[in-house]
């Protein structure tokens, strides 16, 4: 446990910066004054999100076409829980290893589909972000900082994904590499780390990109309806544009070293934002908990119902992930 000490730490002082000067009465009056039955819809939305992440996650296995979608919403929901849950942040990778034990897809091969998922939505991050410039004092310093970025992570996608068109050289020299690394069976590392990039192949197929890209733009579009609605139900009359930049924050938040959940690190990247969008501190830090408390009971239901589903429990959860750390 010691080795994930600094981001129990990182979460610790930030639940405390964030909170120092809340006055708990104001934000229990506002919850009291929140409407409940868009809180109520935010969890439906928030659980739509699931199956659509899901139904994306099929499109980048491409061409495999016949996985089971049960198999893949349980990997989804499972691979949320263990990120809520238990350190490291390895639901990823999890949900990734349950996968190829449940349908005939190779471990790198579902990892691969993580690695690309991750990128691609970092991509759309940085876009969103962008978007928000007219909307928000944005430094000139920092919006040159984000086109960078962006740029950046354009070019490894595409990079990977010639590099992807080209395994059969790539392995080549992935093998001609790691021969000088003693006792390495050279041959057997460059099979798999050149499987890893599997699904960027689907980068030169533009019917397969095109409908990755669509099922993303849904299921961002899904997220930001759940922020949009909670920051509704506290009768906070804002645009999308501040939902955009609560999720956004909340991205980088999660991003960041914490405990299990993102705890703190999500409230502190919330709440910054929701402040630079000028809503009053209280107001926010109740919106920054009902988001939070909104994500953290509906992935973690959805993911008991899938352990339950495929007859795992806790401690096999726990043993998997722990297995992924090691």
């Amino acid at each position: 446990m010691r080795r994930y000490a600094l981001g129990f730490v990182i979460s610790g002082l930030l639940l405390v910066l964030v909170f120092w000067n809340t006055d708990w009465r104001e934000v229990w009056a506002a919850f009291q004054q929140a409407n409940r039955g868009l809180l109520g819809l935010s969890v439906v939305v928030t659980a739509l999100g699931l199956w659509l992440r899901a139904r994306r996650w099929s499109v980048l296995f491409w061409p495999a076409r016949d996985l089971d979608p049960s198999a893949l919403l349980d990997g989804v929901n499972i691979g949320y829980l263990a990120n809520n849950l238990l350190p490291a942040r390895a639901g990823d990778v999890v949900r990734s290893y349950l996968i190829s034990e449940w349908e005939r897809v190779s471990l790198p091969h579902a990892l691969s589909t993580t690695v690309f998922e991750r990128l691609l939505d970092s991509v759309l991050v940085l876009l969103l972000f962008f978007g928000l410039f007219p909307f928000l004092p944005i430094s000139p310093g920092a919006a040159r900082l984000g086109v960078a970025a962006g740029l950046v992570l354009a070019v490894v996608l595409l990079g990977l994904g010639l590099v992807a068109r080209r395994q059969a050289q790539a392995e080549a020299l992935l093998e001609r590499g790691l021969a000088l690394v003693p006792r390495l069976d050279n041959r057997r590392w460059a099979a798999r780390l050149t499987e890893l990039l599997t699904a960027f192949s689907i980068v030169r197929t533009p019917r397969v990109l095109v409908a990755v890209l669509a099922w993303s733009v849904l299921v961002w579009g899904d997220a930001i309806l759940v922020y949009w609605l909670v920051l509704r139900a506290f009768s906070l009359d804002v645009s999308l544009a501040v939902a955009v930049l609560a999720i956004v924050a909340a991205a980088l938040g999660l991003a960041a070293p914490s405990a299990p959940a993102g705890v703190g690190t999500y409230e502190g990247a919330v709440l910054g934002a929701l402040l630079l969008a000028g809503v009053e501190g209280n107001v926010a830090r109740s919106v920054v908990i009902a988001l939070h408390t909104v994500n953290f009971v509906t992935l973690n239901l959805a993911g008991i119902w899938s352990l339950a589903r495929r007859g795992m429990g806790y401690r096999e959860l726990a043993r998997r992930a722990e297995q992924v750390a090691e």
